[in-house]
């Protein structure tokens, strides 16, 4: 769950509880969070821990920006590298007596990998070189501290900047956190929509305006998105999908009054 565990952000089939993890970066400055919203083009630094709380940040800063995004307002700026572990919480807000241990099992949500499991992992990332961008594969996402390191580049095509990053590995023997470093590219780089999930599961996850939590994005199995836009009375009068020819509109429609003939 998200937006102060109040809407859920992602379901999967055929996965433990504590297997899947997923962050759209959408409800870290929402405008009902203690921390001030930062305006579109604008961008908000934290050394340190600050700024991600689903994972634990080991080296760089945590950028949440909303110069750029794949889905929603936001994204993860990297200006050189971020390394984090995705693990279980160290603070247990329900039972402070138990923060600091490691794993902290009283918390909800949090990542317990198996051991010598398969997991896929996968994001969208950015790199705002020379345009047209062709491709984004001068970034990349390592990952550690599992049965033999992997680095990852994004494939496929370019869709509106964007571009998937998707692959397996395989945890180690002893579970423990999984590392995952996030490499910049030949310029300005933004990755979003990190998710991870066993490979033999399935995994949607959904991002919600961060203003009025209307859900506005499906990402599916393949982590493309389904996107919702609605009028300024909230009611739906479009959908578009995003697919491997680039982003479509599926339905369009909307509501009006009958004129009244005198």
């Amino acid at each position: 769950t998200g937006y102060k565990n109040t809407l859920v952000t992602a379901q999967a089939d055929n996965a433990g509880y504590n297997e899947t993890y997923f962050d759209g970066f959408e409800d870290y400055y929402c405008a009902y969070c203690p921390v001030k919203p930062i305006k579109p083009g604008q961008t908000r630094s934290s050394a340190g821990q600050a700024g991600m709380e689903r994972v634990k940040i080991l080296a760089g800063s945590v950028i949440i920006s909303a110069a750029e995004a794949h889905t929603g307002k936001y994204s993860l700026q990297v200006p050189g590298s971020l390394t984090f572990t995705v693990f279980p919480p160290v603070i247990c807000r329900d039972k402070p007596a138990l923060s600091g241990k490691t794993p902290c099992t009283a918390c909800a949500g949090g990542f317990y990998p198996a051991a010598n499991k398969k997991y896929i992992f996968s994001c969208w990332v950015k790199v705002n070189g020379e345009q047209p961008v062709t491709s984004c594969s001068d970034a990349s996402v390592t990952i550690s501290n599992i049965s033999s390191p992997v680095t990852l580049h994004s494939e496929g095509p370019v869709i509106e900047g964007w571009q998937r990053v998707m692959g397996a590995f395989t945890t180690a023997a002893s579970t423990g956190a999984v590392t995952v470093r996030l490499n910049k590219g030949n310029a300005d780089t933004f990755f979003d929509d990190l998710r991870i999930f066993p490979s033999e599961g399935n995994m949607v996850s959904y991002v919600y305006d961060d203003v009025n939590l209307r859900h506005t994005y499906t990402l599916d199995e393949n982590n493309y998105f389904t996107k919702n836009e609605y009028n300024n009375q909230g009611e739906l009068i479009r959908t578009k999908k995003e697919t491997e020819k680039g982003i479509v509109t599926t339905r369009e429609g909307g509501t009006s009054l009958a004129k009244m003939h005198q």
